[in-house]
C-alpha cells in the first residue's frame, strides 16, 4: 500500500518543491521514497512542514514536466526495502565471493534473493526489479494507463490555447497549388473538370510532396482552434497530394419544392409535378446556396462507440494511426459519417479502442494530435471528434444567419437558413435531422461578443456555434454525458447551378443545353435551331436529343462535357468563384488582427486582389408614357395605367426575396438617372429613388431598364451579362422581354454609335467576350467571340450597330469588395486612421484601383493607363469623437488633407480615407469617400473628408453634385482580441 496519499498536490515546472494542499500528514514519508504525480514518478529527497503548516516534499531533481495544480498523488515506500538490502550487503562484505551471484540476481531478477552474513545467518530481500514492479502495480491501481493524457492536463493546455487565440477559427490554412483554381489560402478546386469523381467537391490542404505549391502556410493540412481544442483537418484522401476532400450535395434537378410558410421541403416524382404544385409560398428550388463547415464534439469511447480516429476525423481514410493498422468502422451506419443528408460515399477508418492492445493504445494516446484523454473520475477515455458537414439551402437564395458574431438578434444569433428553419446538431447520433422549426430537439447558437443570455455559461470563445436546446443544457445527448461540448464552425457558402436548361430569363442558373424535335445535336438557347422557352418548367423537361424534350439529357454534368452556358460551367462542378463557385470564404485567422494586417488588406484592395462579394442583378425594361414627379427630391413616381402594371409586381419592399435596393438607369428628357431603389404605391404607381435631384416636369415619357438584386451572391471573378438595345426593341425580343440576369447598357444603338461601355469592370483576357446579336427581335442570333475594344475606357465596339439590334454580351468581371456602411468607432484610435487615396486609373484588368473605385461609387474609371492616376496623401488635421468615431459631416472641418498632384481626367474619380473598425469582435477595413469631378481647371475639392453614413450626395466647390459616403469590406479580415 502507498505510504502516503494526498487528494491535492501542486508543483510547477522546473521546481524542486511539491506542496500538499489537502492537509494529509507527511510523517511516514522518508528520503528515497518515490512520488507518483500525474502519471510521473520522481524520487523524494526529504519531507518537511512549512511555516504555513502545510506539508512539502523536496525532490532530488527539478520537476521536468508541465505545471500541475491540485492533482492527486501517492508516495511509494522504498526506504525500508533498500535499507534491508544495504544492511545485508554491509554485513556480507567479507563474503563477497559467496554473495556475488545473489548480488547479480538482486540487480537483474524479480522476486527475492538471500544474502549470507558474516555470522552465518541469512537475510532475504526483494530484488530491485521486484521493488519497481510492486511500485508500478500500486501506481496502476490508483493511476491506470500512465501513458494516457489525463483530463486535467488536457484542460490545462486547452485553457492556455483559449488565451492565445482571438477566436475559434483557423490557426493554419494548409497548403494549395495553382492560381485560378485557388479559393483562398489552402483551399482550392480541381484545375480542370473531366471525371465524375471531381463532382460536387473542393480540396483543403495539400502535401509538400508536390513541387508546384503556391501557398504560404507553414503546414500541409489546415489546423483549427475549437474553443481551445486544436484540430488538424487531415482526412488523408486517396486523391494525389490532397489532404481533405469536402463533399457537397448534388445539384437540383427541378423536383424539390420549399414552402416558406410551412418551412417544409418535398421531393416530387418529376419536375412537372413539382412546378404544378407551386403557390405564392411554395416554390421549386433552382437557385440553392449550400453551406459548409466542421462539427466537433466530445465523445466517450465505449462498447457502443469503440473506435478512435486519426486526428479525431471520423471521415478519415487513414490506413494506420501511429503505426497501428486502421479498419473501417462497420458498427456505425453510413449516415454517421455522411457529409450531407443522403451521402453514402464515406465510411471512416479508425482503431477499435476496446480490442486494441495496451501497446497500440499507448502509441495512439500519447500523440496529442488525436485529442484523446483519460478521465480518472469516470475511468473512461474520450476523444474530441470532427465531422465535416455540408448543408443544402432549403429554398432559393442566400442563408439568413451564418455569422456567429451577428444574427437577427444580437443576443441570440442562430445558425439558420431563413427566419424559421434552424440547422440541427448531429454529434454522437447516427443520423441528423433536416433543418426544421422546433427548437426543443436542438439548434446551433453562439455567444455574441460577450452577450450572455438564457443561462449561457459554456461558450467561452467567439467564432463558433454551440449545440443548445430550448430547455437549456439539459439536452446533452449530442455529446458525451456530463460534457456540454458540441460545436460548429462555418467555413463558407456555395451558390449552386442547377440541372435545368440555361436561359437568361427563366433559369439563369441552369447548365444544360437545349434541343428541338428532329435535330440530332444540342445547343445554347440563342441559336436558331433550338426551341424558345415559354416558362421555367420547360427548362427541366429533359430527354434525348431529337425526342421532343426541350432539354438534353446528360448535358450540364462534368462527364458529358456539354454546357449550355456562356461560361461553359457544369452544375455538378464546384468552382473557385462566380456562379457555381465558392462565395463566402469564412475561414478567418484565429490569431488576433494587428494594424499591419489592415494595412496589407488595404493595399490588396487597391490592387484588386481581394475576392469581393455581390448579389447577382436581374434587369427589367420599362417603356411608360406618363409620369408624375413626387415631392421628395431624387424620386420619380411612374404611373403605370396599362396592362404592363403586372410587370412591376416584383417591386414590393415587404418581400424578402426583393430588397428595396434596385439598380439600373432610366432616361427622362434625355437625362440619365441611376436607379437606387424602387417601391410601389397602390397597384399602378412605381416610386423610384435616383442618384440626382429631379429637374423634369410632369408628362414626359420614361424609358430605360432597371431591376432588383437576386438573393444569390457571388464572389471573385464571375461571368456577367450586359444587354445593348433600346427598351422598345428589348420589349419585343422573345427571350429578353420579361428580363434577364444581368444589366443594361444605357447607350442606345442608332446606326452610328460604334462604342458601348460595359456596365462592369472587364476582368477577362483576349477574345473572352461572347457576343450574341439579333436584328429580328430574337428570331435568329449570331454568335461570336470578341475582344475588348478599349481597355482604358472599358468599352466594346460594334461598327454602325443598327437601331433594331439587340446584343447580349457575356464577359468576366470581379465582384465588388465593399458595401455601404455607417460611421463606426475606430479600432486602435488614431493609429487606426490611414491616408487619403485618390484614383481614376483606367485599365483592362480592373487593377490599380479601378475595382475599388467602382465598388465605392458604382462608376468605372477611364483615366489613361498611367501611374499619375493614383495618389496618396496624409491627413493634416484630424480628431476623434468621444465615441471613438470620426466626427460626422455636420461638425466643423476637422479632417483635412493636402491637395495632391494628381493628373486631371474626365474619368470618374474617387478619394477615400481608410480606417480600422471593430464590429462585434471582427475587424473591418472602412472607407470614408467622395466622388471628384474635374472642370478643366481644378477638382472642386475642399481638402476635407466628409463623414456620412452609407451613400449620399453633396455639392463640391464647383457646384457639381457628387457622391459621398462610407463603405467597408464585404468580408471581415478576421478576429480581434477582447482586450483591444
Amino acid at each position: 500500500m502507498p505510504a502516503f496519499t494526498a487528494s491535492q498536490a501542486s508543483v510547477t515546472n522546473n521546481s524542486k518543491v511539491v506542496q500538499i494542499n489537502s492537509g494529509e500528514s507527511i510523517a511516514n514519508v522518508n528520503s528515497g521514497d518515490f512520488l507518483v504525480l500525474a502519471g510521473f514518478i520522481i524520487e523524494i529527497n526529504r519531507a518537511y512542514l512549512g511555516g504555513d503548516g502545510k506539508g512539502y516534499f523536496e525532490l532530488v531533481k527539478n520537476w521536468p514536466n508541465s505545471n500541475q495544480t491540485n492533482q492527486e498523488c501517492i508516495v511509494i515506500p522504498t526506504t525500508g526495502e533498500f535499507k534491508k538490502a544495504v544492511d545485508a550487503l554491509t554485513s556480507a562484505n567479507v563474503l563477497v565471493n559467496d554473495n556475488f551471484k545473489a548480488m547479480q540476481d538482486w540487480q537483474t531478477k524479480t522476486g527475492t534473493v538471500t544474502f549470507t552474513n558474516q555470522e552465518g545467518t541469512t537475510t532475504t530481500v526483494k530484488t530491485l526489479k521486484q521493488i519497481e514492479n510492486e511500485a508500478q502495480a500500486q501506481m496502476d491501481a490508483t493511476h491506470p494507463h500512465p501513458w494516457a493524457i489525463r483530463k486535467g492536463v488536457f484542460e490545462s493546455n486547452r485553457n492556455t490555447k483559449r488565451k492565445r487565440f482571438a477566436a475559434s477559427s483557423f490557426i493554419s490554412f494548409g497548403k494549395h497549388s495553382g492560381v485560378d483554381n485557388v479559393i483562398g489560402e489552402g483551399l482550392q478546386t480541381y484545375s480542370s473538370f473531366t471525371v465524375a469523381e471531381q463532382a460536387n467537391s473542393i480540396l483543403l490542404g495539400r502535401t509538400t510532396a508536390e513541387s508546384s505549391l503556391t501557398a504560404k502556410s507553414s503546414t500541409d493540412s489546415a489546423i483549427l482552434n475549437f474553443d481551445g481544442v486544436e484540430i488538424t483537418i487531415d482526412m488523408q484522401e486517396s486523391i494525389q497530394y490532397h489532404r481533405t476532400k469536402i463533399n457537397f450535395p448534388p445539384p437540383e434537378e427541378g423536383t424539390r419544392t420549399y414552402d416558406s410558410d410551412a418551412a417544409t421541403s418535398l421531393i416530387h416524382a418529376s419536375p412537372a409535378i413539382a412546378f404544378a404544385s407551386e403557390t405564392d409560398t411554395n416554390k421549386v428550388v433552382t437557385d440553392r446556396v449550400d453551406l459548409w463547415g466542421f462539427e466537433i464534439f466530445l465523445r466517450e469511447i465505449n462498447e457502443n462507440d469503440p473506435f478512435v480516429y486519426d486526428k479525431g476525423m471520423l471521415q478519415s481514410k487513414a490506413s494506420t494511426i501511429n503505426g497501428v493498422p486502421a479498419t473501417y468502422n462497420a458498427i456505425r451506419p453510413l449516415s454517421y459519417f455522411a457529409w450531407y443528408i443522403g451521402d453514402e460515399s464515406v465510411r471512416g477508418q479508425g482503431v477499435n479502442w476496446l480490442t486494441a492492445s495496451e501497446e497500440s493504445r499507448a502509441k495512439i494516446a500519447s500523440d496529442p494530435s488525436h485529442n484523446i484523454f483519460f478521465d480518472d473520475e469516470t475511468g473512461k477515455f474520450y476523444q474530441w471528434t470532427v465531422r465535416g458537414r455540408t448543408i443544402a439551402g432549403l429554398g432559393n437564395g442566400d442563408w439568413a444567419s451564418i455569422d456567429s458574431a451577428k444574427g437577427p438578434s444580437t443576443a441570440y444569433p442562430i445558425l439558420k437558413w431563413d427566419g424559421l428553419t434552424k440547422v440541427r446538431p448531429q454529434g454522437v447520433f447516427d443520423t441528423v435531422e433536416e433543418p426544421s422549426t422546433p427548437e426543443g430537439t436542438g439548434i446551433y447558437t453562439s455567444k455574441n461578443n460577450g452577450v450572455s443570455w438564457g443561462g449561457d455559461k459554456e461558450i467561452k470563445d467567439r467564432g463558433i456555434y454551440q449545440a443548445w436546446s430550448s430547455s437549456g443544457y439539459k439536452n446533452t445527448d449530442y455529446f458525451a454525458s456530463g460534457y456540454r461540448n458540441c460545436y460548429f464552425v462555418v467555413c463558407g457558402t456555395l451558390p449552386r447551378l442547377n440541372l435545368g436548361g440555361h436561359h437568361p430569363r427563366e433559369n439563369p442558373l441552369g447548365s444544360r443545353m437545349w434541343t428541338k424535335p428532329g435535330n440530332t445535336t444540342a445547343g445554347v438557347w440563342c441559336t436558331s435551331q433550338f426551341i424558345g422557352t415559354q416558362n421555367k418548367a420547360m427548362c427541366f423537361e429533359v430527354g434525348s436529343v431529337g425526342d421532343g424534350a426541350p432539354v438534353a439529357v446528360g448535358s450540364g454534368r462534368i462527364v458529358s462535357g456539354l454546357s449550355g452556358r456562356a461560361d461553359k460551367r457544369y452544375a455538378d462542378a464546384v468552382y473557385a468563384s462566380g456562379v457555381g463557385g465558392i462565395c463566402r470564404d469564412m475561414r478567418y485567422p484565429a490569431k488576433g488582427l494587428q494594424p499591419k494586417d489592415f494595412a496589407e488588406a488595404d493595399l490588396l484592395n487597391k490592387a484588386s486582389k481581394l475576392r469581393g462579394r455581390e448579389r447577382l442583378p436581374f434587369t427589367r425594361n420599362i417603356v411608360v408614357s406618363t409620369i408624375s414627379i413626387s415631392r421628395a427630391d431624387k424620386h420619380f413616381t411612374i404611373s403605370v395605367t396599362d396592362n404592363s402594371a403586372s410587370e412591376f409586381d416584383w417591386i414590393d419592399s415587404t418581400q424578402a426575396a426583393f430588397p428595396t435596393l434596385a439598380h439600373g438607369t432610366i432616361f427622362v428628357e434625355g437625362i440619365a438617372y441611376t436607379v437606387l431603389g424602387a417601391s410601389k404605391s397602390g397597384s399602378t404607381d412605381i416610386i423610384l429613388n435616383t442618384d440626382r435631384v429631379v429637374t423634369s416636369t410632369q408628362g414626359e415619357s420614361v424609358t430605360g431598364c432597371f431591376g432588383y438584386y437576386m438573393n444569390v451572391s457571388v464572389a471573385g471573378v464571375y461571368t456577367h451579362t450586359d444587354v445593348i438595345g433600346s427598351p422598345a426593341k428589348i420589349k419585343v425580343c422573345t427571350e429578353l422581354k420579361d428580363g434577364w440576369q444581368g444589366s443594361w447598357v444605357p447607350r442606345v444603338p442608332d446606326g452610328a454609335i460604334d462604342n458601348f461601355p460595359l456596365t462592369k469592370p472587364f476582368y477577362g483576357t483576349g477574345s473572352s467576350i461572347e457576343r450574341l446579336t439579333t436584328l429580328d427581335d430574337g428570331a435568329t442570333w449570331n454568335v461570336e467571340s470578341i475582344s475588348l475594344w478599349n481597355a482604358v475606357t472599358n468599352e466594346t465596339g460594334y461598327t454602325n450597330l443598327s437601331a433594331s439590334a439587340v446584343v447580349v454580351l457575356s464577359y468576366q468581371t470581379k465582384a465588388k469588395t465593399t458595401e455601404p456602411a455607417v460611421n463606426t468607432a475606430i479600432y486602435a484610435g488614431v493609429e487606426g486612421i490611414g491616408n487619403v487615396w485618390f484614383c481614376n486609373f483606367g485599365g483592362g484588368t480592373a487593377e490599380n484601383g479601378r475595382l475599388l473605385t467602382y465598388s465605392l461609387i458604382d462608376k468605372i474609371t477611364t483615366g489613361s493607363n498611367s501611374y499619375a492616376r493614383e495618389a496618396n496623401t496624409a491627413l493634416t488635421r484630424w480628431a476623434i469623437a468621444s465615441a471613438q468615431s470620426l466626427f460626422p459631416n455636420a461638425a466643423p472641418a476637422i479632417l483635412k488633407h493636402e491637395l495632391p498632384e494628381f493628373e486631371a481626367s474626365n474619368s470618374p474619380t474617387v478619394k477615400a480615407l481608410n480606417y480600422l473598425v471593430n464590429d462585434m469582435g471582427q475587424g473591418y477595413l472602412h472607407y470614408a469617400f467622395a466622388e471628384l469631378v474635374h472642370n478643366g481647371t481644378d477638382w472642386g475639392d475642399d481638402g476635407q473628408i466628409h463623414i456620412t453614413d452609407n451613400l449620399s450626395t453633396m455639392p463640391d466647390e464647383n457646384g457639381n453634385t457628387v457622391l459621398v459616403g462610407a463603405a467597408r469590406n464585404v468580408e471581415p479580415l478576421g478576429w480581434l482580441h477582447n482586450d483591444k
